[in-house]
C-alpha cells in the first residue's frame, strides 16, 4: 500500500503496450532535455472505495528527442474513491500522485526498453506534475 496526499491508496497497474520513438537523429547526448509526463484516463468501472481505469501515458520530451507511451490497466482502492467519484474531479495534487504511482510501477520495463535502444532515460523521481489530457479511444 502507498500513501498519496496523506491518504492510504492501494494501486495495481498492469501494462498492456509500449511504443518509444526517436524523434530527431542528430541528438547530442550532452542536451539536457526536460520530460513531461500527461495521462489519458478512461474510467472502466467505478464502486465503493475502488476505481479501475485505462490509462495512457505519454513521456515527452522538451526539446522533442524522444516518446514513449505505455499504455495498461489500473485499479485504485481508497477511502477518497465512492461510488460518485470521477477522475477528472479529483484533486490535482491527488491526480498528479496517482499517475507518478502508476508511471513508477512501469519504470523498469520503460528503463529496459530505453537503455536496449541507446535513447536517454528519465529518472522515475524527476516528474513533479501531470496533465490530463484528451487522447484517443482506449
Amino acid at each position: 500500500m502507498v500513501v498519496l496526499a496523506s491518504l492510504p491508496m492501494n494501486v495495481e497497474a498492469s501494462l498492456r503496450r509500449i511504443h518509444v520513438a526517436r524523434l530527431t537523429l542528430n541528438y547530442e547526448k550532452s542536451l539536457q532535455a526536460r520530460y513531461d509526463l500527461n495521462a489519458d484516463l478512461k474510467e472502466v468501472m467505478r464502486e465503493k472505495t475502488k476505481l479501475k481505469f485505462k490509462y495512457t501515458l505519454f513521456l515527452d520530451t522538451f526539446p522533442a528527442i524522444q516518446r514513449a507511451e505505455l499504455e495498461g490497466d489500473a485499479e485504485v482502492e481508497s477511502p477518497v474513491f465512492s461510488s460518485v467519484t470521477e477522475l477528472v474531479n479529483l484533486d490535482q495534487g491527488l491526480f498528479t500522485e496517482l499517475v507518478i504511482e502508476i508511471y513508477r510501477k512501469n519504470y523498469d520495463t520503460l528503463y529496459l526498453i530505453l537503455d536496449t535502444l541507446g535513447l536517454d532515460i528519465p529518472s522515475p523521481w524527476l516528474i513533479k506534475d501531470v496533465h490530463l489530457i484528451g487522447g484517443r479511444p482506449v
